[in-house]
């Protein structure tokens, strides 16, 4: 949660310092006031129209509507400069309506060949989508982010392409690819390198700082740091090195150097109270939550709860109001283990409300508040959070049903064994007594009776209420596989999309070599769209059976070259099911293979020209595939003919799936590979 703040943080205030100037930023309060007082002019009037024609509130809505797009329409008739201006001041805000513009000014700048505002757009789009997170996803915000690197780069802009790798891998971390984070840091600090940049470079060192915090290397964290906050001191940086000094006290706490870790956060604090700077209060806000978190850990609950206090009242200040619930929650979260319940849980609650709308919410929120609510006795509202603890975590592993299954069967299968042996154990320990006091008088067996009949009534309202549960998690399995179909659906329709899209581009080119990388595109795609296809329509939605996928591969590829006569596709092989990731890549192979031998093999008149596929599992549970035509061939040492993508990819995928290719050509061409063991 720390780490993607940061990294926010940082991204708004290098787009400040490549973009802003004070007229740009003049411009910006103008426009956005006049855009303001619009909209509170159409409001006013309505609401004044309301109250003397209390009729017109059923179409109040309508009319808001009707302003708001006019109000847009009127921001489409801004120069490009001035919807640079507007887009980059109100890309860090929820406005809804923030893309539509920003496409119809990306749109306008395209169309008059501007990359440079084509790259800002791009950018500012990206950063949109970040703030506005749970709207588009990640995939969305990378997106754009590498077409603003591409324009920057088109127009020579090299620190922008800096940044934007920057950024770039902000989105990876976000998304937890962090071998690409790390590489597109790398990527980013050597452009830096090359135009001599030494404050961008401790920027980026400052990120990787952040992220040997995350993964506990805080050892690694302090010697970049070291290393990087002279260089914010000397360029009068007081945003990163109030940073700097956040990511230097993360590091002790982790180290549990508490003495050291005050030190630094008090400089953080110190910094953003004497210097004037973007985001200053937010930072000091966050300083006084981590410093709050230092006295935590030591115990020292007053100070705790008193830092907490000032970042909360600090974010009031700054009219932060998710940002001082958040505070709250940390000073319900101190008041409870003072044993503070009563006064905790409003803090708690509210910090809640706040905390359910950010990337970083997790289950343990509802499971405090539940906590909260059973230590005063409230028990009700004690199980509504704990049911909103359940749904949560419900929610979360959706896209991951099939785990989700294995496990709730392994969690119910273990809780009914435990169950039972539970029972046995009370049974015999029962037997026992009976036995114990069999020579007892009439009064002992009376209340043995009684405690067995409480037992029966009890293990039958346990029994209720385990069935009960049991079709609530069936029900809730069937929703989870029809949801996983449909999402396999919709990705097999995304790419036939994709394919017809390449279909129709392909018919206006005229070059035949242009033509010829379309249509292998096409295959390309056309060979993962069977994949999902076959997905949805079978049983089993965690395996993918190769043989008929192969068979309906071959019929499209024979398909698309007009030669499902004279070339014949057989899989000489038993059927074989495996796991998504590896189809997909296994699919690419076989598909370039078969593309090669149509291309290629059969050029000369062939007698009886086919092509096998053949894949089996071996002993080992290793894989192994072959594909063989009966063509002309080619030696070893032969250029391949082409673009060479087909042999790279080919190559890629099998160093991803961690395999080895031969190829001998006897007769024809005989492609084996060897890949490492999988689950059977």
């Amino acid at each position: 949660m720390k780490t993607k703040y940061t990294f926010c943080l940082t991204r708004t205030i290098q787009l400040i310092s490549v973009d802003s100037t004070i007229l740009k930023k003049a411009i910006f309060l103008l426009l956005y006031f006049l855009f303001i007082i619009g909209l509170f002019n159409t409001v006013n009037a309505q609401n004044n129209n309301t109250k003397n024609n209390p009729s017109t509130s059923d179409t109040i809505n309508v009319e808001k509507r009707e302003s708001n797009l006019a109000q847009i329409d009127s921001l489409k008739k801004l120069s490009i400069d001035s919807l640079i201006v507007w887009t980059h001041g109100m890309q860090d805000t929820h406005f809804k309506d923030f893309p539509e513009i920003a496409y119809f000014a990306l749109g306008q700048a395209l169309k008059e060949e501007n990359y440079k505002a084509a790259s800002s757009f791009h950018g500012y789009l990206s950063f949109w989508n970040y703030y506005n997170y749970e709207i588009n996803g990640i995939d969305t915000i990378i997106y754009h982010r590498k077409k603003q690197i591409e324009y920057s780069a088109k127009i020579g802009d090299t620190l922008l392409v800096g940044i934007g790798y920057f950024n770039l891998a902000t989105d990876y971390n976000d998304s937890n690819q962090q071998t690409k984070c790390i590489e597109t840091l790398l990527e980013s600090i050597e452009i830096f390198k090359s135009i001599n940049n030494e404050a961008k470079v401790a920027e980026v060192h400052t990120m990787l700082a952040a992220i040997y915090n995350s993964t506990n290397e805080p050892q690694k964290a302090v010697k970049l740091l070291e290393v990087c906050l002279p260089i914010f001191i000397k360029e009068k940086d007081y945003f990163m090195v109030a940073e700097g000094s956040r990511h230097f006290t993360d590091a002790y706490l982790i180290l549990k150097d508490y003495p050291n870790a005050l030190k630094h956060i008090n400089n953080s604090i110190k910094v953003s109270l004497e210097n004037e700077f973007d985001l200053n209060n937010l930072l000091l806000i966050e300083s006084y939550l981590t410093k709050g978190t230092i006295y935590l850990e030591k115990e020292d609950y007053n100070l705790a709860e008193n830092y907490y206090n000032k970042a909360l009242q600090a974010s009031l200040k700054s009219n932060s109001i998710e940002k001082a619930k958040q505070c709250r929650f940390e000073i319900g979260n101190v008041l409870y283990i003072q044993k503070k319940y009563e006064e905790a849980l409003p803090h708690l609650v509210a910090g809640v409300q706040a905390a359910e709308v950010l990337s970083g919410f997790t289950s343990d929120y509802y499971q405090k508040i539940a906590a909260c609510y059973e230590k005063l006795g409230l028990y009700e509202k004690a199980f509504e959070f704990k049911q909103k603890e359940f749904d949560f975590e419900q929610k979360i592993t959706t896209d991951k049903i099939e785990n989700i299954q294995s496990e709730s069967l392994i969690k119910y299968e273990t809780g009914r064994k435990d169950q039972q042996l539970l029972e046995q154990t009370q049974i015999i320990e029962q037997k026992n007594w009976i036995q114990r006091i069999s020579i007892g008088a009439a009064l002992l067996l009376s209340i043995l009776l009684s405690m067995l009949f409480y037992y029966f009534q009890k293990n039958r309202k346990n029994s209720t209420l385990l069935l009960a549960k049991n079709v609530v998690i069936e029900e809730r399995n069937q929703q989870n596989e029809l949801l996983l179909k449909e999402i396999h659906h919709r990705v097999k329709n995304n790419l036939e999309v994709v394919s017809s899209l390449l279909a129709l581009q392909s018919r206006q080119l005229d070059d035949q070599n242009a033509k010829s990388a379309m249509q292998e595109s096409q295959n390309r795609v056309q060979s993962m769209g069977i994949i999902h296809q076959k997905l949805y329509q079978g049983e089993n939605l965690s395996a993918i059976e190769m043989k008929d996928y192969f068979v309906n591969l071959g019929e499209g590829i024979l398909d698309s070259f007009g030669k499902s006569e004279q070339v014949k596709i057989t899989c000489v092989m038993k059927e074989l099911e495996l796991d998504v990731d590896t189809a997909v890549p296994i699919g690419l192979i076989v598909n370039e293979l078969l593309t090669n031998a149509l291309k290629y093999a059969f050029k000369e008149a062939a007698e009886n020209p086919e092509i096998q596929i053949k894949l089996e599992r071996l002993t080992d549970h290793s894989l192994k595939l072959h594909v063989s035509d009966n063509g002309i061939g080619k030696s070893n040492n032969e250029v391949a003919k082409g673009t060479g993508f087909g042999s790279q990819l080919i190559q890629l995928l099998t160093a991803q799936l961690e395999g080895v290719m031969n190829y001998v050509a006897d007769k024809g061409s005989h492609f084996s590979f060897h890949f490492k063991p999988t689950e059977a």
